[in-house]
């Protein structure tokens, strides 16, 4: 029997452990302890038994079975094999299932609840300097409270909100949904944090729990844990939710770090070459600081990669799949870091590759609206248009407001369609990213409107920036060849 657990598969006949790159390299001695860690997942299972069971009838020195967990944990990531001091180890990664018994992949028209919608903590005196951090510190929390089972976590933010960073219970229930929302402040001063927070019920408006947090700033990765688990075992008493351990992910060893890293997520959302640049100079320092922090290792890994959207960048593009198959490593249990590894990993590895990363994101967390989105960018690359209309229908549903580039996909779906007109109107606000107006350019080809196209492309050269738009065009993750050859049908009418 095969096991499933995150991105890895262990397969029992073959005695091979896969991951998310193929074959993992392991020694017959550590294959043999996953697998009895594996089999008894959530025990803390002693190293005697891991003797007796890997080692049976030999005398083995401990640092031997201390060498193999290393291995395993170099191979795996630190966070999946838990030392408990004294008493032996413990697997701590996503729940194992047996391989040919997948979970199935979430209907794209059922959104499992109870659902919790995380709005931005408020930032008292609306300092400007402080936004990126009171936002972050709200999706540092949505981020954590996903990991209990049976909870759909919509951590909403500026972009999904639109300019009503404050909308109304009533609109949070009636318009995405919502059983219950998290609302809170956060106000930093020197050395101390004060949260405050309060869990409301949309439907009736009564505040079902409220709290506030001085501490020092040093303890805020405990503190975040502590609200969430709040959060989730006051629902739990209501509702069926499924109360699981603290996140895998290690905290920062410095603030600094972390705090660079909200301020390279804000950069990233901004989503334009400028920010994109200041995104990655914040990540690359904090991980100065924290070599090993995987949020910081992830957002550089997003922003790296996004220089193939802005300038067709594979080396970029590369640098980046790299470092996000390293969080993943890291946190196979973020339905986000698979989500980036399907959108770039269409171009690198096929379409293949990139639809099984957007599901295993949606499997991971039905709830997550940028899986949703995602999976229909992958429906609309297998040509199944209907479905991608279906998962963006879905996604809507998960927040008051699509996300800017969401709009995208529905003009990529009317590009197909020939509905040339409506994509050039439609996508001239992402002029500065080549990977859009590549639609565009092959828009006016089938148009006829080939000066527009030319004009489009002595803009890009204008500032130094030459694309093979054809190039790109051939690297496009389509399932089938139709779609691909009326892409490049239209760069040929438009640009010869």
């Amino acid at each position: 029997m095969s096991l499933t657990f995150g991105p890895f598969v262990l397969d029992r006949k073959d005695r091979r452990l896969n991951g998310p790159e193929g074959p993992v390299e392991l020694s017959a001695r550590a294959f043999d302890i996953l697998a009895v860690l594996l089999d008894r997942k959530g025990e803390v299972v002693s190293k005697d038994a891991l003797f007796a069971a890997v080692w049976p009838g030999v005398v083995v020195e401990e640092n031997t079975l201390q060498v193999h967990i290393s291995a395993l944990r170099k191979a795996l990531g630190p966070n999946l094999i838990a030392t408990v001091h004294g008493r032996g180890y413990r697997y701590a990664g996503p729940e194992p299932r047996d391989a040919d018994e997948a979970a199935p992949l979430p209907s794209p028209n059922a959104v499992p609840g109870p659902v919790l919608a995380i709005l931005p903590f408020a930032n008292p005196g609306d300092d400007p300097d402080q936004q990126y951090f009171s936002e972050g510190i709200a999706q540092d929390i949505a981020d954590r409270l996903t990991r209990f089972r049976g909870l759909t976590v919509i951590g909403l933010d500026r972009l999904t909100l639109g300019a009503q960073l404050r909308p109304e219970l009533d609109q949070l229930h009636g318009s995405i949904g919502a059983d219950f929302a998290v609302t809170g402040s956060v106000r930093r001063a020197q050395n101390r944090i004060r949260i405050s927070v309060r869990l409301t019920e949309t439907a009736t408006r009564a505040s079902i729990w409220a709290e506030q947090y001085d501490r020092p700033l040093a303890d805020l990765f405990e503190l975040q844990d502590e609200v969430s688990e709040q959060v989730a075992a006051t629902i739990a008493r209501r509702l069926e939710v499924e109360l699981t351990s603290r996140s895998l992910r290690r905290p920062p060893s410095s603030l600094k770090a972390h705090d660079l890293t909200l301020r390279a997520i804000w950069h990233y959302f901004c989503y334009t070459r400028d920010h994109m640049a200041q995104s990655i100079a914040c990540s690359e320092q904090a991980l100065t600081e924290d070599p090993d922090y995987r949020e910081a290792m992830l957002w550089l890994g997003n922003a790296r990669a996004a220089g193939y959207e802005f300038d067709f960048d594979l080396a970029a593009m590369q640098q980046g799949l790299a470092l996000i198959e390293k969080a993943i490593r890291l946190d196979p249990s973020d339905s986000r870091a698979f989500v980036s590894l399907s959108i770039y990993g269409g171009v690198a590895k096929g379409p293949d590759a990139s639809r099984a990363a957007a599901d295993h994101a949606l499997r991971l967390n039905p709830g997550d609206y940028y899986a949703h989105a995602q999976r229909a960018l992958v429906s609309i690359f297998d040509g199944d248009h209907a479905r991608a209309r279906q998962w963006l229908e879905s996604g809507s549903r998960l927040t008051p407001n699509p996300l800017p580039w969401v709009a995208i996909y529905q003009y990529l779906i009317g590009f197909h369609e020939g509905r040339f007109h409506e994509v050039c109107t439609g996508l001239s606000p992402f002029a500065d990213q080549a990977w859009q107006m590549m639609y565009v350019i092959a828009a006016h080809g089938h148009l006829g409107e080939g000066d527009k196209a030319k004009a489009i492309v002595a803009r890009f050269k204008a500032e130094g920036r030459l694309h093979d738009f054809f190039a790109a065009a051939e690297r496009e993750p389509y399932l089938h060849p139709e779609p691909r050859d009326r892409l490049v049908a239209g760069l040929k009418l438009a640009l010869g």
